[in-house]
């Protein structure tokens, strides 16, 4: 087709962008309802339900915890990591919550299984981040720039870790570009060190 054909074509008309965008939300509304439904139907069965809150101002609410395998397994979660917990979300002085005792469904996606650790999916660009529990400890795992960085333990894993590990890795920026099996290989190792007693870095802010 030469450009002077495809100029030919007459504009697609705004009730017709207007139709196909309804058309793909109501697709993604079903499949979403549908993950929705199988994550809850999956929590009950194993016993996968909380209740969070209640929060100031805001009542308590019920949440399946669902998490599923890179191979699209759901399987339960014995402990849920507070990053990968429900909050009310805020929106300026507006608290946007999904009402008392109501059910929701948090689908949490994982990355490669490690033995003794829950990791979370690696993703992201400058920087590569990924969350997860090693050993009862949470963990925050960060790679930008031109180094890579393991933080773990505390109340605020990424602020103040008990444990910090760092290497450098290319130049800038190729740290902030790695790929999952890359981001995965460093938290196994990172993971390693910190059980074999490796002794923590001291953290430049």
């Amino acid at each position: 087709m030469s450009s002077s054909d495809a100029s030919d074509k007459p504009p697609v008309s705004e009730a017709t962008q207007d139709i196909y965008l309804r058309e793909t939300l109501e697709r993604i509304w079903a499949t979403r309802a549908a993950e929705d439904a199988a994550d809850i139907a999956f929590a009950e069965s194993v016993g996968a339900i909380v209740t969070e809150g209640p929060w100031e101002n805001v009542p308590a609410i019920r949440v399946a915890y669902v998490g599923v395998t890179l191979s699209g397994e759901q399987v339960k979660l014995e402990v849920v990591p507070s990053f990968w917990r429900y909050q009310p979300t805020r929106i300026g002085s507006i608290t946007v919550h999904f009402g008392e005792g109501k059910l929701i469904a948090r689908r949490i996606y994982l990355g490669r299984e490690i033995p003794g650790a829950v990791v979370g999916i690696a993703g992201g660009i400058a920087p590569v981040q990924a969350y997860g529990l090693v050993d009862g400890k949470e963990f925050y795992f960060r790679s930008r720039g031109d180094s890579w960085q393991m933080h773990i333990g505390d109340t605020d894993v990424i602020r103040t870790p008990e444990w910090f590990y760092r290497e450098n890795y290319g130049t800038w920026p190729d740290a902030g570009g790695i790929s999952e099996d890359e981001a995965y290989n460093f938290i196994e190792l990172a993971i390693a060190h910190f059980r074999s007693g490796y002794p923590t870095m001291v953290r430049e802010r």
